[in-house]
Protein backbone atom coordinates (compact mmCIF):
# COMPACT_ATOMS: atom_id res chain seq x y z
CA UNK A 1 0.00 0.00 0.00
CA UNK A 2 1.07 3.62 -0.59
CA UNK A 3 0.56 5.61 2.59
CA UNK A 4 -0.47 9.28 2.71
CA UNK A 5 2.92 10.44 4.01
CA UNK A 6 4.71 8.66 1.20
CA UNK A 7 2.47 10.40 -1.34
CA UNK A 8 3.27 13.87 -0.01
CA UNK A 9 7.01 13.23 -0.32
CA UNK A 10 6.52 11.49 -3.65
CA UNK A 11 4.90 14.52 -5.31
CA UNK A 12 8.09 16.58 -4.92
CA UNK A 13 10.21 13.64 -6.06
CA UNK A 14 8.02 13.28 -9.17
CA UNK A 15 8.48 16.82 -10.47
CA UNK A 16 12.18 16.92 -9.52
CA UNK A 17 12.90 13.55 -11.09
CA UNK A 18 10.76 14.27 -14.16
CA UNK A 19 12.65 17.48 -14.89
CA UNK A 20 16.05 15.86 -14.35
CA UNK A 21 15.14 12.86 -16.51
CA UNK A 22 13.98 15.04 -19.42
CA UNK A 23 17.23 16.99 -19.32
CA UNK A 24 19.44 13.95 -18.87
CA UNK A 25 17.74 11.92 -21.60
CA UNK A 26 18.58 14.65 -24.06
CA UNK A 27 22.12 15.06 -22.81
CA UNK A 28 22.68 11.31 -23.00
CA UNK A 29 21.36 10.42 -26.45
CA UNK A 30 24.52 9.71 -28.40
CA UNK A 31 26.23 7.44 -30.92
CA UNK A 32 28.06 4.13 -30.54
CA UNK A 33 30.61 4.32 -27.74
CA UNK A 34 34.14 3.14 -28.46
CA UNK A 35 37.42 3.89 -26.71
CA UNK A 36 40.55 5.37 -28.23
CA UNK A 37 44.06 5.03 -26.79
CA UNK A 38 44.79 8.02 -24.58
CA UNK A 39 47.95 8.87 -26.54
CA UNK A 40 45.95 9.04 -29.79
CA UNK A 41 43.63 11.80 -28.59
CA UNK A 42 44.83 15.16 -29.87
CA UNK A 43 43.37 18.53 -28.79
CA UNK A 44 40.92 20.20 -31.16
CA UNK A 45 39.35 23.65 -31.18
CA UNK A 46 36.19 24.48 -29.26
CA UNK A 47 34.43 25.29 -32.54
CA UNK A 48 35.27 21.89 -34.07
CA UNK A 49 34.27 20.02 -30.90
CA UNK A 50 30.93 21.85 -30.77
CA UNK A 51 30.34 21.02 -34.42
CA UNK A 52 31.01 17.30 -33.84
CA UNK A 53 28.80 17.25 -30.74
CA UNK A 54 25.94 18.79 -32.76
CA UNK A 55 26.05 15.78 -35.09
CA UNK A 56 24.58 13.70 -32.24
CA UNK A 57 21.26 15.58 -32.38
CA UNK A 58 18.46 13.03 -32.68
CA UNK A 59 16.23 13.64 -35.70
CA UNK A 60 12.98 11.92 -34.74
CA UNK A 61 9.30 12.19 -35.65
CA UNK A 62 8.06 9.73 -33.00
CA UNK A 63 9.97 8.43 -29.98
CA UNK A 64 8.95 6.14 -27.13
CA UNK A 65 10.80 4.74 -24.12
CA UNK A 66 8.62 2.05 -22.60
CA UNK A 67 10.37 1.63 -19.25
CA UNK A 68 12.31 4.14 -17.14
CA UNK A 69 13.09 2.65 -13.71
CA UNK A 70 14.02 5.33 -11.15
CA UNK A 71 15.54 4.93 -7.69
CA UNK A 72 15.60 8.15 -5.69
CA UNK A 73 17.43 8.58 -2.38
CA UNK A 74 18.30 11.38 0.03
CA UNK A 75 18.86 11.72 3.77
CA UNK A 76 15.10 12.08 4.20
CA UNK A 77 13.64 9.42 1.92
CA UNK A 78 14.21 6.48 -0.38
CA UNK A 79 11.78 5.79 -3.20
CA UNK A 80 11.48 3.86 -6.44
CA UNK A 81 9.03 4.40 -9.29
CA UNK A 82 8.65 3.84 -13.02
CA UNK A 83 8.01 6.11 -15.99
CA UNK A 84 7.49 5.78 -19.71
CA UNK A 85 7.84 8.53 -22.29
CA UNK A 86 6.24 9.14 -25.68
CA UNK A 87 7.06 12.12 -27.89
CA UNK A 88 5.85 13.49 -31.23
CA UNK A 89 8.19 16.11 -32.66
CA UNK A 90 7.02 19.74 -32.35
CA UNK A 91 3.71 18.52 -30.98
CA UNK A 92 3.45 16.64 -27.67
CA UNK A 93 5.42 14.82 -24.98
CA UNK A 94 3.54 12.39 -22.71
CA UNK A 95 5.04 10.91 -19.51
CA UNK A 96 3.30 8.25 -17.42
CA UNK A 97 4.35 7.61 -13.80
CA UNK A 98 3.65 4.53 -11.66
CA UNK A 99 4.73 3.20 -8.28
CA UNK A 100 4.58 -0.49 -7.30
CA UNK A 101 2.65 -1.09 -10.56
CA UNK A 102 -0.02 1.42 -9.45
CA UNK A 103 -0.65 4.34 -11.88
CA UNK A 104 0.26 7.54 -10.06
CA UNK A 105 0.04 10.30 -12.66
CA UNK A 106 0.50 11.41 -16.25
CA UNK A 107 2.01 14.60 -17.67
CA UNK A 108 1.23 16.01 -21.12
CA UNK A 109 3.48 18.75 -22.49
CA UNK A 110 2.43 20.78 -25.54
CA UNK A 111 3.99 23.96 -26.94
CA UNK A 112 1.54 26.03 -24.85
CA UNK A 113 0.62 24.04 -21.75
CA UNK A 114 1.51 21.57 -19.03
CA UNK A 115 -1.27 19.16 -17.93
CA UNK A 116 -0.88 16.81 -14.96
CA UNK A 117 -3.42 14.20 -13.86
CA UNK A 118 -2.99 12.74 -10.35
CA UNK A 119 -4.68 9.32 -10.19
CA UNK A 120 -4.06 8.89 -6.44
CA UNK A 121 -5.59 12.17 -5.27
CA UNK A 122 -8.09 12.27 -8.15
CA UNK A 123 -7.30 15.77 -9.32
CA UNK A 124 -5.51 17.56 -12.15
CA UNK A 125 -4.03 20.89 -13.12
CA UNK A 126 -3.49 22.71 -16.40
CA UNK A 127 -0.92 25.47 -16.45
CA UNK A 128 1.70 27.15 -18.58
CA UNK A 129 5.44 26.60 -18.15
CA UNK A 130 5.64 29.03 -15.25
CA UNK A 131 4.82 25.98 -13.10
CA UNK A 132 8.50 24.99 -13.34
CA UNK A 133 9.43 28.42 -12.01
CA UNK A 134 7.04 28.03 -9.09
CA UNK A 135 8.38 24.62 -8.08
CA UNK A 136 12.03 24.48 -9.19
CA UNK A 137 12.99 28.04 -10.20
CA UNK A 138 13.77 26.73 -13.70
CA UNK A 139 12.78 28.67 -16.80
CA UNK A 140 11.59 25.93 -19.16
CA UNK A 141 9.36 25.76 -22.23
CA UNK A 142 8.38 23.10 -24.77
CA UNK A 143 11.19 23.96 -27.20
CA UNK A 144 13.80 23.68 -24.47
CA UNK A 145 12.52 20.31 -23.26
CA UNK A 146 12.26 18.97 -26.81
CA UNK A 147 15.77 20.19 -27.60
CA UNK A 148 17.26 18.12 -24.81
CA UNK A 149 15.27 15.05 -25.89
CA UNK A 150 16.87 15.62 -29.30
CA UNK A 151 20.31 15.85 -27.65
CA UNK A 152 20.71 19.45 -28.81
CA UNK A 153 22.41 20.23 -25.50
CA UNK A 154 23.46 23.79 -26.26
CA UNK A 155 20.13 24.96 -27.68
CA UNK A 156 18.70 25.96 -24.32
CA UNK A 157 21.85 27.76 -23.22
CA UNK A 158 22.72 30.04 -26.11
CA UNK A 159 21.06 32.26 -28.68
CA UNK A 160 24.20 32.32 -30.81
CA UNK A 161 26.89 29.78 -31.67
CA UNK A 162 29.56 32.44 -31.40
CA UNK A 163 28.66 32.95 -27.74
CA UNK A 164 28.99 29.20 -27.14
CA UNK A 165 32.40 29.16 -28.84
CA UNK A 166 33.60 32.06 -26.72
CA UNK A 167 32.28 30.67 -23.44
CA UNK A 168 33.85 27.20 -23.46
CA UNK A 169 37.42 25.97 -23.28
CA UNK A 170 38.26 22.74 -25.12
CA UNK A 171 40.96 20.31 -23.93
CA UNK A 172 41.77 16.61 -23.46
CA UNK A 173 41.51 14.81 -20.12
CA UNK A 174 42.21 11.09 -19.59
CA UNK A 175 41.52 10.26 -23.23
CA UNK A 176 38.26 12.23 -23.49
CA UNK A 177 37.42 15.60 -25.01
CA UNK A 178 36.25 18.23 -22.54
CA UNK A 179 34.21 21.40 -22.88
CA UNK A 180 34.38 23.54 -19.76
CA UNK A 181 33.10 26.97 -18.77
CA UNK A 182 34.22 28.41 -15.45
CA UNK A 183 32.57 31.23 -13.59
CA UNK A 184 34.40 34.58 -13.80
CA UNK A 185 33.44 38.22 -14.25
CA UNK A 186 33.87 38.17 -18.04
CA UNK A 187 31.75 35.03 -18.18
CA UNK A 188 29.02 36.75 -16.17
CA UNK A 189 28.87 39.66 -18.62
CA UNK A 190 28.60 37.30 -21.61
CA UNK A 191 26.13 34.98 -19.92
CA UNK A 192 23.83 37.60 -18.43
CA UNK A 193 21.46 37.71 -21.40
CA UNK A 194 21.86 34.21 -22.80
CA UNK A 195 22.60 31.55 -20.21
CA UNK A 196 20.33 32.02 -17.23
CA UNK A 197 17.90 29.15 -16.79
CA UNK A 198 16.71 30.39 -13.40
CA UNK A 199 13.47 32.32 -13.04
CA UNK A 200 14.19 34.52 -10.05
CA UNK A 201 17.07 36.84 -10.79
CA UNK A 202 19.00 38.81 -8.24
CA UNK A 203 19.98 41.65 -10.54
CA UNK A 204 22.25 43.25 -7.94
CA UNK A 205 24.31 40.04 -7.71
CA UNK A 206 23.78 38.16 -10.94
CA UNK A 207 26.61 35.74 -10.14
CA UNK A 208 24.28 33.89 -7.78
CA UNK A 209 22.56 32.34 -10.83
CA UNK A 210 25.67 31.43 -12.87
CA UNK A 211 27.19 27.96 -12.68
CA UNK A 212 30.38 26.34 -13.96
CA UNK A 213 29.98 23.43 -16.38
CA UNK A 214 32.16 20.55 -17.56
CA UNK A 215 31.17 18.06 -20.30
CA UNK A 216 33.28 14.97 -21.10
CA UNK A 217 32.88 13.35 -24.54
CA UNK A 218 34.02 10.05 -26.01
CA UNK A 219 36.98 10.82 -28.29
CA UNK A 220 35.90 8.39 -31.01
CA UNK A 221 32.32 9.49 -31.65
CA UNK A 222 31.89 12.57 -29.42
CA UNK A 223 29.19 10.91 -27.30
CA UNK A 224 28.58 12.56 -23.94
CA UNK A 225 29.78 10.23 -21.16
CA UNK A 226 29.76 12.52 -18.13
CA UNK A 227 28.88 16.04 -17.08
CA UNK A 228 29.48 18.08 -13.93
CA UNK A 229 27.73 21.34 -13.05
CA UNK A 230 28.71 23.23 -9.91
CA UNK A 231 28.37 26.53 -8.08
CA UNK A 232 31.34 27.43 -5.91
CA UNK A 233 29.61 30.14 -3.90
CA UNK A 234 26.61 28.07 -2.83
CA UNK A 235 28.47 24.76 -2.57
CA UNK A 236 26.24 22.56 -4.74
CA UNK A 237 27.28 20.18 -7.51
CA UNK A 238 25.41 17.93 -9.96
CA UNK A 239 27.26 15.02 -11.57
CA UNK A 240 25.91 12.49 -14.08
CA UNK A 241 27.52 9.39 -15.58
CA UNK A 242 26.14 7.48 -18.62
CA UNK A 243 26.84 3.77 -19.25
CA UNK A 244 25.46 0.45 -20.66
CA UNK A 245 24.62 1.85 -24.09
CA UNK A 246 22.00 0.02 -26.14
CA UNK A 247 21.24 0.21 -29.88
CA UNK A 248 18.27 2.33 -31.03
CA UNK A 249 18.08 2.28 -34.83
CA UNK A 250 21.46 3.68 -35.90
CA UNK A 251 22.23 5.30 -32.57
CA UNK A 252 23.05 4.12 -29.08
CA UNK A 253 21.29 5.27 -25.91
CA UNK A 254 22.54 4.74 -22.36
CA UNK A 255 20.89 1.91 -20.49
CA UNK A 256 21.93 3.44 -17.18
CA UNK A 257 22.24 7.01 -15.90
CA UNK A 258 23.54 7.78 -12.42
CA UNK A 259 23.08 11.27 -11.00
CA UNK A 260 24.32 12.73 -7.74
CA UNK A 261 23.45 16.21 -6.48
CA UNK A 262 25.51 17.48 -3.55
CA UNK A 263 24.28 20.49 -1.58
CA UNK A 264 25.28 21.92 1.81
CA UNK A 265 22.10 20.38 3.22
CA UNK A 266 21.97 16.95 1.60
CA UNK A 267 23.19 14.44 -0.99
CA UNK A 268 20.51 13.40 -3.48
CA UNK A 269 21.00 10.45 -5.82
CA UNK A 270 18.89 9.33 -8.77
CA UNK A 271 19.68 6.05 -10.54
CA UNK A 272 17.86 5.55 -13.85
CA UNK A 273 17.62 2.38 -15.94
CA UNK A 274 16.09 2.64 -19.43
CA UNK A 275 14.77 0.05 -21.87
CA UNK A 276 12.23 -0.43 -24.67
CA UNK A 277 13.21 2.29 -27.14
CA UNK A 278 11.27 2.76 -30.37
CA UNK A 279 10.99 5.32 -33.17
CA UNK A 280 7.98 3.67 -34.82
CA UNK A 281 5.05 5.88 -35.76
CA UNK A 282 2.49 6.37 -32.97
CA UNK A 283 -1.10 7.50 -32.85
CA UNK A 284 -1.88 10.97 -31.51
CA UNK A 285 -0.94 11.44 -27.85
CA UNK A 286 -3.93 12.24 -25.65
CA UNK A 287 -4.44 12.69 -21.92
CA UNK A 288 -8.01 12.08 -20.78
CA UNK A 289 -9.12 13.78 -17.57
CA UNK A 290 -11.81 11.75 -15.72
CA UNK A 291 -15.05 13.71 -15.32
CA UNK A 292 -15.14 13.47 -11.51
CA UNK A 293 -11.58 14.76 -10.98
CA UNK A 294 -11.23 18.20 -9.42
CA UNK A 295 -9.05 20.97 -10.75
CA UNK A 296 -6.18 22.10 -8.50
CA UNK A 297 -2.70 23.58 -8.49
CA UNK A 298 0.39 21.47 -7.99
Amino acid sequence: MICEGDLRNFRIEQIFSLTVILIVLGLASCRTVRKMPVASVKPISTEKLLRRVEQNVLDFKDLSIRRIQCNFSSSQTNSSFQMNLKAKHNDKILISISKMNIPVGRVLLTPDSVTYVNYIERNYFVDDYSVFCDILNLSLNFDIIQSVVENNIFYFQYNSKSLARNSYESYVEEGRYVLQSDFNENFVRKEKRYNNIFCYNNLSNYSENIVSQKYLFNAFNFALEKFIIWHKETGWQLESVFDNFTKVDKQDYPGSIDLKMITPEDIIELKIRLSGFSTEKMDDLELRIPAKYTKSRF
